[in-house]
């Protein structure tokens, strides 16, 4: 387990295109998976060193979620 509580949200994926829930949409969740696996091997490419949103540029978005900078820590 990652944290040591419970986290309470609801996360929601949605289509920018349409404005629907992408969740039980099961050919867009596909899609969806397809971005983050590409986004995952061009990270493990550049060993994480330039960041980017797995969803930027795409039609989809999580619920909620603006466009922000990534900014990341030196150390933890």
């Amino acid at each position: 387990m990652l944290l040591d509580y419970s986290v309470s949200i609801s996360p929601a994926l949605i289509n920018t295109k349409t404005g629907q829930y992408s969740n039980g949409n099961e050919k867009e969740m596909q899609e969806i998976f397809s971005i983050y696996k590409k986004w995952f091997h061009k990270m493990e490419e550049n060993k994480f060193n330039q960041l980017t949103w797995p969803l930027s540029g795409s039609k989809f978005k999580w619920l909620g979620r603006e466009e922000v900078k990534i900014e990341v820590r030196s150390s933890l």
